[in-house]
């Protein structure tokens, strides 16, 4: 089994090293999802609103936080399930700029005087959010990447465990059992730990320098990408999937790679030759997972990008492969690690340089 980590260096002199932390941004997303597959196979977690009924990936969140999962369609409010969530297929598009890092609470006294707060945002609050945003699709007709979703998740998660914070659930049931002991929910814990944190850049065409950008606080964020790792540990996360060991049993490794929309339909039958990625066929979507063939290999990947920040997650089962990249320039983050991770793969495959897709010209 090979598994292949790499970070790109952060700027102007630390070194980087397999300890080093990174934003893992929407690659956070395959934990959460982990953690429900958890809790349905345990089969210790039921549905308050539906007596007896154990939680399962058709439960219908409504029924799970009902005061709180309230959307702008009453038949999405009461029909979505965890499964539609985690696949993205709820109606609901891409609302991030809805999301909000500080919220103001307002309070009227008894001698009438109104009163205001200012406070960090919770996920709670994100949730609660959704009621004011428009779907745009019928659920379930169409695959639409939305955050807010895997927030929905983390509220889910927080409040069947009795108020747990998701940090800690992600820690007792995943990150400590595969010995990832370098793996963070919250920034002040990263920023705290004994492991250096990569500082985030961004190119500024006016100066022509790399100008630095502030860390970005995760509290609302939750399981859409609050994760804050390193490659050594994601490492051992990529291995426990690629051998379907580790805490998530085999009906859990099953239900997270298992498709359940296509992210683009338009697609399923790419061409290469009109610029299209060189897959087998269409890319799908689990629940925190994209999967495609290449070659004749089945992979599984997601990606991530946060701020000054760029995440790439790649394994491939039959080959026994997989790689991590950690980067911390926004916006060429991703770019610089999708050349590389495809340059690795073609180099385990033996691929000759003379057939290998152009993915810089793409």
């Amino acid at each position: 089994m090979t598994t292949q980590g790499f970070g790109i260096a952060t700027y102007p002199s630390t070194p980087v090293t397999p300890k080093t932390l990174f934003y893992c941004a929407s690659t956070s997303k395959a934990f959460t999802a982990a953690a429900l597959s958890i809790m349905i196979d345990s089969g210790n977690y039921t549905s308050p609103a539906v007596q007896g009924q154990h939680l399962a990936w058709d439960t219908k969140i409504h029924d799970l936080i009902p005061e709180d999962f309230v959307l702008a369609d009453a038949w999405a409010t009461a029909h979505i399930t965890i499964e539609d969530a985690l696949s993205h297929r709820t109606g609901l598009p891409r609302h991030d700029k809805a999301s909000t890092h500080r919220v103001v609470d307002t309070t009227t006294g008894e001698d009438g005087v109104t009163a205001t707060t200012k406070r960090n945002a919770t996920v709670r609050d994100g949730v609660r959010f959704l009621r004011y945003l428009p779907l745009n699709a019928a659920p379930r007709t169409k695959w639409q990447y939305c955050n807010q979703m895997f927030v929905v998740a983390t509220h889910v998660i927080e409040t069947l465990t009795g108020g747990r914070w998701l940090g800690d659930v992600l820690r007792e049931w995943i990150w400590v059992p595969l010995g990832m002991k370098s793996t963070y929910f919250s920034l002040p814990d990263a920023l705290a730990a004994p492991e250096h944190m990569a500082g985030g850049y961004v190119w500024d065409t006016l100066t022509d320098k790399f100008a630095s950008v502030p860390f970005m606080p995760v509290d609302e964020v939750g399981g859409a990408g609050s994760v804050i790792s390193c490659v050594d540990d994601y490492v051992k996360w990529i291995r426990s999937l690629l051998r379907e060991d580790g805490p998530l049993g085999k009906s859990g490794h099953d239900a997270v790679k298992t498709p359940r929309a296509i992210v683009s339909p338009r697609d399923a039958l790419p061409s290469t030759a009109e610029g299209g990625a060189p897959y087998d066929g269409p890319v799908m979507y689990g629940l925190g997972w994209e999967t495609a063939s290449y070659r004749g290999h089945r992979f599984w990947t997601h990606a991530g990008g946060m701020h000054a920040y760029g995440a790439e997650v790649f394994f491939f089962p039959d080959l026994d492969f997989g790689v991590v990249a950690l980067g911390n320039t926004a916006g060429t983050s991703n770019l610089v690690e999708l050349l590389l991770v495809w340059e690795l793969v073609d180099e385990r495959l033996g691929v000759p340089r003379s057939e290998r897709y152009d993915w810089a010209k793409r």
